[in-house]
């Protein structure tokens, strides 16, 4: 083959590359994460108590979600004194929902969350770009006289955008001045419902380059009256020993004791790539959940909730432009080869 056909073919060979590369559609994943807890029947029982006084409680959600880098958030709070019946005095809402974000839809999602009570995951799908939240304290025993019930999603998709994050957060802070009596044992038992609810996906010619998390978190905490914490307890799966359930410093000190009754599916867990399948199955079953901190005094105490749920998905998209200027060059030094050719 003479030096003046290679030249020709290389040339022609890469006008063809820059064509196809500018016509080609860039190579996308979809990438999906899904993270969610419902709490139902949330209450709280004393064990050898002749008098109990809700003196404060704060209350707060957040719900704040990503696109691409613009985002939205929501972050109301309330609190009060008292409770249902007993001199209350609150900024929260007496009827349903106690405390809620409302949806949040971050700027640019081509399919949105709407309402202010809806945990519904829109799913997975290959077209749309999306990233929301929602968080609720939707019943309270303290300030409606019901048990306690919340619900939080964040839920996040991309198709042909980068990055997506959604996050929401419930936290709480009653605290309760206790009065036991002189024999027995003193204690303060938590008792709920929960059902967590987790999913990552990832599907598609670019799936090397994506990255997907979930994660969801709870943590319940006992603190004495100047705002020390005693001990925290975090549910994680089938561990009934107390395990999870740890004393500080100070709690150990002061002769508390912790002892978990029940606990249903983890509500302390993270799925992400590639330590997990890159299609992890949704699902968790609604589960009982107890614990009990026990050696109390009479004086006053604060149970605490933080619970939190989080996605955080990514992927590497070639750039149109980028690979029209590889083409080009290509096509380029092909025809700069050709002229020399002639010119020799």
């Amino acid at each position: 083959m003479s030096h003046l056909f290679k030249v020709r073919a290389l040339a022609a060979a890469a006008a063809g590359i820059s064509v196809a590369m500018l016509a080609a559609t860039p190579a996308h994943a979809t990438v999906y994460s899904l993270a969610q807890i419902d709490y139902s029947g949330l209450g709280i029982t004393f064990g050898n108590a002749s008098a109990t006084t809700v003196t404060s409680f704060n209350y707060g959600v957040t719900a704040s979600a990503t696109l691409n880098g613009s985002s939205s958030i929501s972050q109301p709070a309330c609190g009060g004194t008292g409770s249902f019946g007993a001199g209350l005095s609150t900024t929260c809402s007496g009827v349903n929902p106690v405390l809620a974000s409302g949806a949040v839809n971050a700027p640019g999602s081509t399919s949105l969350r709407t309402g202010t009570l809806n945990f519904t995951a829109l799913g997975s799908d290959a077209t749309n770009n999306f990233s929301n939240a929602n968080a609720a304290i939707i019943t309270d025993a303290i300030v409606q006289g019901n048990p306690t019930s919340t619900s939080q999603i964040a839920e996040s998709l991309l198709n042909t955008l980068p990055s997506a994050q959604a996050n929401t957060d419930i936290n709480s802070t009653t605290a309760l001045n206790i009065t036991f009596n002189s024999t027995g044992t003193n204690s303060v038992t938590l008792g709920f419902n929960a059902k967590p609810n987790q999913n990552i996906q990832i599907s598609g010619a670019t799936i090397s380059n994506a990255n997907v998390l979930s994660s969801i978190t709870a943590v319940f905490t006992l603190s004495d009256a100047n705002g020390h914490t005693l001990a925290n307890w975090s549910p994680f799966t089938g561990n009934t020993s107390g395990a999870d359930c740890t004393l500080t410093a100070l709690g150990t000190t002061d002769g508390i004791t912790c002892a978990v009754g029940a606990e249903g599916t983890s509500l302390n867990n993270t799925l992400q790539s590639p330590a997990n399948p890159t299609n992890e199955p949704a699902g968790g079953a609604l589960g009982a959940y107890a614990v009990t901190f026990a050696g109390l005094s009479t004086t006053t105490y604060s149970v605490g909730l933080d619970s939190t749920s989080v996605t955080n998905i990514r992927q590497t998209i070639p750039e149109p432009g980028s690979l029209a200027l590889v083409g080009l060059a290509l096509a380029g030094a092909g025809f700069a080869a050709r002229r020399k050719q002639k010119s020799a």
